[in-house]
């Protein structure tokens, strides 16, 4: 029979506690961890989670109170370091029975140990100097032979220097989520936790790794196993191709070659496909620093799985991210390269970013965690025999292929089969059939409840049709939050899970073609974009493009006018590239109609060499209609339609006193009061004087005076000349830390109390320059920490002078 996800929703919250009539393993007489405050009316829980055998095992216990929002229930979180793992309302225990003292009131306590287990919950009230006993039993639910579970980015306070967990909170929390193989990934150390679980003696619960994240100018990236006794790898490494290669030959106890991981590759800031230039488009990077020499990439990030949506096509929050890192890897693979997706917590902490979601499954013949061999996991890994999941355990294969697979179809028919098994309190939607990066089908799935109470999923055999060689991979999700077994975040934890592919060929070619290598055999007949799923149509143009096919132009005006964004962009691309004013009123109606900035931005790049004229009005436009902090969240498309040089040439005066923070918005001193003036000036060290300074290559002018201890709380002013032929109106850019104010020609045009990091396009709008040499003055604010500025006019044919010629 089916049921309504509501009920289902209740019978995953309660079915699971089942009565035992097992031995008894609560200790009477241990005394309780004093975890609550002492201060405060406290009762007693004495537990002891066990499986049907009756044996306590490792868990996590969750307090979700009835009544109020306060969960800072414990806050004595080392009472028992070598036992529990403990904040706010979460407890892990590595034993799985115990006590420890709860604040007085009514809670749900929830008892769990990660996805391939049942849950148990029971409502219970708490009263002063009393003891409640809890003997909940927790199932295996799914049973996985064959593969374990591992999570392949993990920080500790210690050795990453942010977040909270220490080493044994780490462990514990790993073996609580039921994971069984730990990658320690600290901030360029070689962290190794070994030794803490032969100290915990949790050994059989959990095998571990040491890796390393090398946090570079580059982004950030997993190499493991390696050696913790080796030198780490350089974290100023700007050539990703000199990184690989010295990480590739580091020698490690499992004598393999250590694997290359790309975290969060999207991750504005970290990420190491912007930063290298890899094409959110076309899959391509111009850049010599860019390798594709990886073997993973981390299409999930952290408990809500940062790197699956893009930023600019959903409404739910994704953090820091920017492009979907998901469609980055069909980019890639379309283009050829066999690369993995994986998915990790990337959890710095105990509770906040629980540790285990998401988390993978990797093929391994061992049976328990302490069999596990990492040259197999490594194996495994680049083998693509692994999936990521927040909650589905998924079986996917094709014509009896598993993934990983490349297999010789005997028609152009196929049949996919998926069977998905999950924890009652996990509940799923729908299953995705994606074939080159486009999804063909999408079934609705609803579970079914079997006489034990059991919930099951159907198992599908899809049948699909192709011409040509193709990847096939699928995708599970849930719509149902994993709260609160899942710490909710900025957005709802969702179950989800995606699979790698598997490879067909269709006997059309002797060996497996890619779909960019069908694209470029394609664009050499008299190809049309008209019938071709997005990913075809985009690469077609793509191919057409860069192969100056004779279509080429016909493709882009086809693909400029369809309906499907993908398609949009690679037409941008291509109208780019063959740099046709023809194009022109095709791209201006897609930039009106452009609903995201992303779009926005590639047509007025396209526009900015098939239609020059207005750009900078077009930019001007964009900042007023998207905002600034959507805009500059993609650097590389603004850098071409910036016109004009950052300005270099600076005189500079500071540090004056800041007073208590506002000073440069409350009245006229130093310079400002006769800026012409030599000086010298009071300072706050002492007179000071007008001096000469140059900016970096990109526009930053650093104001950090020679004692750093200066700049804390400071006004400093910085001044330029700009010379003209002629008066014009021209944009500008210009960013401070903290606050900064602009003149020109002495009338004030721009001020911003607020503290902030300096940025490139921090406010952009118009100033008028006069014909001969006009007067540029900025004032900086400092509150505390680096204090600096960038400025930059949008226009041609200016000079700049330290000194008024």
């Amino acid at each position: 029979m089916t049921l309504s996800l509501a009920l289902l929703s209740a019978l995953a919250l309660f079915a699971s506690h089942e009565p035992t009539h097992a031995p008894a393993q609560v200790a009477p007489a241990e005394m309780p961890a004093q975890l609550a405050d002492k201060g405060k009316a406290r009762g007693v829980l004495r537990y002891a989670v066990v499986d049907p055998a009756a044996k306590a095992i490792p868990c996590r216990l969750t307090f979700v109170p009835s009544a109020g929002d306060d969960l800072d229930l414990f806050p004595n979180i080392g009472a028992r370091p070598e036992q529990l793992a403990v904040r706010r309302n979460v407890v892990y225990t590595l034993s799985g029975s115990g006590a420890f003292t709860v604040p007085v009131g009514t809670y749900t306590v929830y008892a769990s140990r990660g996805i391939e287990w049942s849950m148990a919950a029971e409502l219970l009230t708490f009263e002063p100097g009393k003891e409640i006993t809890w003997q909940p039993v927790l199932r295996r639910a799914v049973s996985t032979p064959g593969w374990v579970s591992g999570d392949f980015h993990l920080h500790t306070l210690v050795y990453s220097g942010h977040g909270d967990s220490n080493l044994n909170e780490r462990i514990i929390s790993l073996v609580g989520e039921g994971v069984e193989l730990a990658v320690a990934t600290d901030h360029n150390h070689h962290t190794d936790y070994a030794p803490t679980v032969s100290k915990l003696g949790a050994h059989e619960e959990l095998q571990t790794v040491v890796g390393n994240e090398i946090s570079a100018p580059i982004g950030h990236l997993n190499a493991f196993p390696l050696d913790p006794e080796r030198p780490v790898a350089d974290p100023n490494s700007n050539d990703a191709n000199a990184l690989f290669k010295f990480l590739r030959s580091e020698p490690n106890a499992a004598g393999v070659v250590p694997v290359i991981q790309l975290n969060h590759p999207r991750w504005l800031g970290i990420d190491y496909f912007t930063i290298c230039g890899l094409d959110p488009v076309t899959g391509v990077s111009q850049s010599p620093n860019y390798s594709a020499n990886f073997d993973t990439i981390e299409v999930l990030n952290s408990n809500p799985g940062w790197g699956y949506h893009d930023a600019d096509t959903t409404d739910l929050e994704v953090g820091g991210g920017i492009h979907s890192v998901l469609q980055d890897w069909y980019n890639l693979l379309n283009r050829g390269q066999r690369c993995f997706a994986v998915g990790n917590s990337d959890s710095h902490t105990v509770r906040k970013m629980t540790a285990g979601y998401p988390r993978n499954f990797v093929a391994s013949s061992a049976n328990t965690p302490d069999q596990i061999e990492i040259s197999e996991i490594a194996e495994s890994l680049r083998a693509g025999r692994v999936f990521t999941t927040t909650g589905p355990f998924v079986e996917f294969r094709v014509n009896g292929a598993e993934m990983g697979e490349t297999i010789t179809l005997d028609s152009n028919r196929f049949m996919v089969f998926v069977r998905v098994r999950a924890p009652n309190w996990i509940l799923l939607n729908r299953v995705k059939f994606i074939i080159n990066g486009d999804i063909w089908r999408t079934v609705e799935i609803e579970p079914f409840v079997l006489e034990s109470g059991k919930i099951t999923w159907p198992i599908l055999q899809e049948v699909f049709e192709i011409h040509g060689d193709a990847w096939v991979h699928v995708i599970v999700e849930g719509d149902e939050p994993l709260e609160p077994l899942v710490t909710p975040q900025d957005r709802p934890i969702l179950p989800l899970a995606i699979c790698n592919p598997i490879w067909l060929n269709t006997q059309e070619t002797a060996e497996w073609t890619s779909p960019w290598g069908a694209a470029l055999i394609e664009s050499g007949k008299l190809p049309q974009l008209r019938g071709l799923r997005p990913s075809a149509a985009a690469l077609l143009c793509q191919a057409a493009v860069e192969r100056r096919r004779p279509q080429a132009a016909l493709l882009c005006m086809s693909a400029l006018t369809s309906n499907e964004r993908r398609v949009q962009l690679a037409g941008l691309r291509g109208a780019e590239t063959l740099r046709g004013s023809a194009f022109a009123p095709a791209i201006e109606a897609l930039l009106r109609g452009a609903s995201d900035p992303f779009l926005a931005l590639a047509a007025a790049r396209a526009l900015a060499v098939c239609s020059p004229e207005e750009n900078g009005a077009r930019l001007l436009a964009l900042f007023e209609r998207f905002g600034r902090d959507r805009l500059v969240r993609y650097p590389r498309e603004l850098d071409h339609l910036l016109t004009g040089t950052p300005c270099r040439d600076w005189s500079v005066i500071g540090s004056f006193d800041g007073g208590s923070g506002a000073i440069l918005f409350e009245g006229e001193f130093g310079p400002l009061s006769d800026p012409r003036a030599a000086g010298p000036h009071p300072g706050k060290a002492g007179s000071i004087e007008w001096r000469e300074a140059t900016a970096r290559e990109d526009g930053f002018l650093d104001l950090v005076t020679p004692d750093p201890r200066m700049s804390s709380r400071s006004v400093s002013y910085a001044r330029t000349w700009i010379r003209t032929e002629k008066s014009r109106e021209a944009l500008y850019a210009i960013g401070t830390e903290d606050g900064g104010r602009l003149w020109v020609n002495g009338a004030e045009l721009y001020a911003d109390s607020s503290q902030h990091d300096a940025s490139p396009l921090q406010h952009i709008a118009t100033l008028t320059l006069q014909a001969g040499w006009n007067e540029i003055l900025i004032g900086v604010q400092n509150g505390g920490g680096p204090t600096g500025l960038y400025f930059r006019v949008l226009a041609e044919d200016l000079e700049f002078a330290a000194q008024r010629p």
